[in-house]
């Protein structure tokens, strides 16, 4: 993996993170960094935090086909038609999130740690 795709795992993960954080799946999935879901659930893989990936996964599972669209006014309409039980869904993946939050801090430091010492950045 080049630097630079080691670098938009860290982009990518730290855009979830704060998202999901602050505004929770529906939020994640409505705002621009819904864009990159797959690429996303990806970059959670690569950095092992499993956990996280689960939630993203079984959180893009409310959507027909599991799969959001990248389309961001699409999956505005998505998200718009998804019913009461698909919502709550998204609210317990939300509360779990929270479970997994330090967890998730943890695997991005460890993996920006060791871009860090691969490319010996002071």
């Amino acid at each position: 993996m080049s630097r630079g795709n080691e670098e938009q795992v860290v982009r990518l993960v730290e855009r979830f993170q704060a998202n999901v954080a602050a505004h929770g799946f529906e939020g994640f999935f409505h705002g621009d960094a819904g864009d990159f879901t797959q690429a996303t659930l990806n970059a959670l893989l690569v950095l092992k935090a499993t956990d996280a990936a689960a939630l993203l996964r079984r959180a893009m599972w409310v959507f027909e086909d599991a799969a959001p669209p990248s389309d961001q006014r699409a999956r505005r309409v998505a998200l718009g038609q998804i019913g009461e039980t698909e919502r709550l869904v998204l609210q317990q993946l939300d509360r779990s999130f929270r479970n997994h939050y330090d967890d998730l801090a943890r695997s991005l430091a460890r993996y920006s740690r060791s871009l860090d010492e691969r490319y010996c950045v002071a």
